[in-house]
């Protein structure tokens, strides 16, 4: 799933082993041929290499949905080659930055397609569950601890928790203590406000979300597997009164 730290998570794995004695060459997540690698590469490699999911182990990240489609909306919204994210595109980098808030609030809400935006509650049945081969809303999900062990080469942590629980959890997978905290040399990390559509980003998300909106994304069946109804309904109160 995009826009749920990934990125950032792979870096920081990928340069804790590279500078440490871990045996890589017996890890399969971290293989020695191909490196670190989001699961969706996994089909990719698959194809191109005859790579076998079962020779890597996998970490899988889930996010807050509100907050990781606007992210994802203008993290995408200038690049066109993105494939993932091709409706949410609006031009280049200078087409973006000319349009006002209205716009970019109206073109988000009601320019991308109701499909669309819930197509990421649907990354479980549609790219984890085909490539990994587990149901996850058959395993219950650890809600205190914030991650979940769906085998013990299958971890999936929820974004909120990383900066908490990521230690933990990866340590266990890698067998050996790795703490969240490990910076590689030149590390920056990439959040919206960061970015070079940072302040109207942050404009953005001080706009009341639609009630409408947030129903439709809280109610699907990765947010209600995902977060307990407590947790859910303090992200509801958080977007519809806003940042």
């Amino acid at each position: 799933m995009a826009k749920v730290g990934s990125t950032a998570t792979t870096e920081i794995v990928r340069a804790f082993i590279k500078n440490t004695d871990y045996p890589i060459e017996r890890d399969y997540m971290f293989h020695k041929r191909f490196g670190v690698h989001h699961v969706h590469y996994m089909r990719d490699l698959r194809k191109k290499w005859d790579v076998k999911i079962e020779n890597y182990r996998t970490i899988s990240m889930t996010r807050d949905l509100v907050g990781r489609n606007i992210s994802h909306f203008f993290n995408t919204s200038a690049n066109p080659d993105d494939k993932t994210g091709a409706h949410w595109n609006i031009g280049n980098k200078e087409d973006v930055l000319s349009k006002d808030l209205d716009y970019l609030l109206h073109f988000f809400y009601h320019e991308v397609s109701e499909e669309n935006h819930l197509k990421a509650s649907k990354w479980f049945d549609t790219e984890y569950l085909p490539e990994v081969g587990i149901n996850v809303y058959d395993i219950p999900f650890d809600h205190m601890k914030g991650y979940k062990f769906m085998s013990p080469d299958r971890l999936i942590i929820r974004t909120e928790d990383l900066s908490v629980a990521g230690g933990d959890a990866i340590s266990k997978m890698l067998g050996r203590k790795f703490n969240m905290s490990y910076r590689p040399k030149g590390f920056f990390p990439k959040i919206g406000a960061n970015r070079w559509y940072g302040n109207i980003y942050k404009r953005f998300c001080d706009v009341p979300v639609p009630q409408k909106y947030v129903d439709m994304m809280y109610d699907c069946k990765t947010m209600r597997h995902f977060y307990t109804k407590e947790e859910i309904q303090s992200f509801k109160k958080k977007w519809t009164q806003s940042y």
